[in-house]
């Protein structure tokens, strides 16, 4: 960027061995536009907070106003945006306009950067103004990168890739680069040397065990990549671990598969919850409006967004749960889903009576929390209360790591599984029933139980081991209970 010329910001850093980036080095002008956080509630407020943007945009520029290189109908257009409101021209042609006035200024093409392009696209889902959106994002675009003799480069950056004829029509020149692309794919995050590199010079080598767990498990092309947001959160904070990513995302999104579960999306949630993996298909053109038309298309879109890993196999697309960091905001946006405050209370009571071998409260928790929490009409398997369960629970692990049907031991798989790592709590299986009416309860809550016995689930565990055989009719639980010495 011209305006950082003298700039000392990375001298002996690594970057000045790229000598093809030096070259670039404050070598042309910059537009930078953000689209996040628009007003999308309707047409005249989407207008206004547009015209808003591009007016503070121009502001940066304001030597512009009074520039000898600008003819005067260039510099009336300029004052016609910035101190007039657009009163002769439209926004849509604004960014081709600003960079004509840059190039005939400073003599040099410019670069444009336009950061979340479809957020307002995106958060006008389902409304009648997103046809407005999409029209005034298609003829920025268009006016923008098409036949534009002032563009040098221009960088786009959004969370899904729009269909082409949706915005990008008339274009022939896009290189797009998402998460299944190989190209650049070791520079949307830290590698794993990178991060070993960066615990080394603070000083917190040791650290790294539980740097990779909690921000590792991404998967960009053929590169393993850590979240560099919260990688640089977690090193400043001297390393303290926690969500530091969910801060800054809405989380919406997860909001948006609950809503559209069906009985396949909730199997996968099970799995997906229990640490476990599923195989999808996938797309990367894909945007809400899909979701209506096929659950499935949300695992794209949750990819796309950074809450699931995608890897390729011969069967399609192997989708998991990254890392802790994301377990963390997948429980807490199950909590959103219903009473917070309450909810957190129960499921905090549900994990205290689950180490006190109290079946009587375990029981009355679950109960609230379900009837709280989940329609009658899903609770069809005992997938359903498997992921809803470990789901509540995750966040509330602490010194436990959670199993679902992924971990086998003994002669099979336990619904849940809870090893405890550090302290002295007990370790807890738990195994589900479905009881097709009510007065089955007992019966299947002690098959459960025997089952786990039966079955030995509880192989290769140490120490204080407890065993729950928990049935549900609808939603009433009913839970039995013993203990193992290990």
């Amino acid at each position: 960027n011209l305006e950082y010329v003298g700039n000392t910001w990375f001298d002996g850093l690594k970057v000045e061995e790229c000598e093809d980036c030096m070259k670039m080095k404050n070598a042309h002008p910059v537009i930078h536009l953000d689209l996040k956080g628009l007003n999308v509630d309707d047409e005249r407020l989407f207008d206004k907070t547009v015209r808003k943007r591009i007016r503070d945009l121009y502001g940066k520029y304001i030597y512009l106003k009074d520039s000898d290189a600008l003819t005067d109908l260039q510099r009336e257009y300029y004052s016609d945006i910035v101190d007039r409101d657009f009163e002769k021209t439209g926004p849509s042609e604004s960014l081709k306009d600003l960079s004509a006035k840059l190039q005939a200024h400073h003599g040099k093409e410019v670069i444009l950067l336009i950061d979340e392009y479809d957020n307002p696209i995106q958060n006008s889902y389902g409304t009648e103004v997103q046809k407005r959106i999409i029209a005034f994002m298609r003829n920025l675009l268009t006016n923008a990168l098409k036949g534009n003799s002032a563009l040098k480069l221009a960088v786009i950056t959004g969370v899904m890739q729009i269909a082409k004829e949706s915005i990008f029509s008339g274009l022939n020149n896009l290189y797009v680069n998402n998460i299944l692309s190989s190209s650049f794919s070791e520079y949307f995050g830290f590698t794993e040397p990178e991060v070993r590199d960066l615990l080394g010079h603070c000083e917190f080598p040791e650290k790294f065990s539980e740097c990779r767990e909690w921000y590792d498990g991404y998967r960009f092309g053929e590169s393993d990549i850590y979240n560099p947001w919260s990688i640089l959160n977690y090193v400043s904070e001297k390393c303290t671990p926690r969500p530091y990513w969910a801060v800054t995302s809405g989380n919406e999104i997860i909001r948006t598969l609950l809503d559209h579960s069906t009985q396949d999306t909730w199997d996968v949630v099970s799995a997906l919850s229990g640490g476990g993996k599923a195989i999808v298909d996938f797309r990367d053109q894909v945007v809400y409006s899909d979701i209506e038309r096929d659950p499935s298309a949300i695992y794209s879109i949750m990819a796309m967004s950074g809450y699931l890993n995608a890897k390729h196999t011969d069967f399609g697309y192997e989708i998991s749960i990254p890392n802790r960091e994301v377990y963390q905001i997948y429980e807490g946006t199950i909590l959103s889903a219903i009473n917070q405050n309450e909810s957190s209370v129960r499921i905090a009571m549900l994990f205290a009576a689950l180490r006190n071998n109290d079946g009587e409260a375990i029981g009355n928790a679950i109960g609230e929390l379900i009837r709280g929490a989940l329609s009658s009409k899903i609770l069809d398997s005992e997938h359903v209360y498997q992921s809803f369960l470990i789901g509540m629970m995750m966040g509330f692990c602490g010194n436990y790591r959670i199993f679902g049907d992924t971990l086998e031991s003994g002669e099979g798989f336990a619904d849940i599984r809870m090893e405890c790592t550090s302290g002295v709590g007990p370790n807890i299986i738990i195994e589900l029933k479905r009881s097709k009416d009510e007065k089955d309860l007992a019966h299947d809550a002690s098959a459960a139980l025997g089952q786990i016995r039966i079955k030995g689930y509880a192989h290769g565990l140490k120490g204080r081991t407890l065993f729950y055989g928990i049935s549900f009719h609808k939603k009433t639980p009913f839970v039995l209970s013993e203990e193992s010495a290990g």
